[in-house]
């Protein structure tokens, strides 16, 4: 428990096309691929939707998921909902 595994970025796109295409539910895809939960390849799917890039994940390596925090302003913050309403993405609230 608490184990994170490793899941490249050529996985990750390997399995969020399959699921794009049809080739297998979330369950089924995570059962083929070794993924304890589906949940991840939800997630991937959302990110690939939403034009984020999917990433390399290896853990206990270089934290490629953190970033410094920043200030955003009025109107980023504007930017970012308009964003989402328009999108139908609130992944980031």
């Amino acid at each position: 428990m608490g184990r994170k595994n490793k899941y490249l970025k050529e996985l990750k796109l390997t399995i969020v096309k399959r699921y794009l295409n049809g080739e297998g539910s979330y369950d089924n895809l995570a059962i083929k691929y070794h993924i304890l939960s589906s949940i991840p390849i939800k997630n991937w799917v959302k990110l690939y939707n939403s034009h984020i890039e999917l990433k390399d994940y290896i853990p206990g390596g270089e934290n490629i998921y953190m970033t410094k925090n920043r200030k955003i302003d009025k109107n980023e913050r504007i930017e970012i909902v308009n964003y989402c309403l328009e999108h139908d993405d609130f992944s980031l609230f």
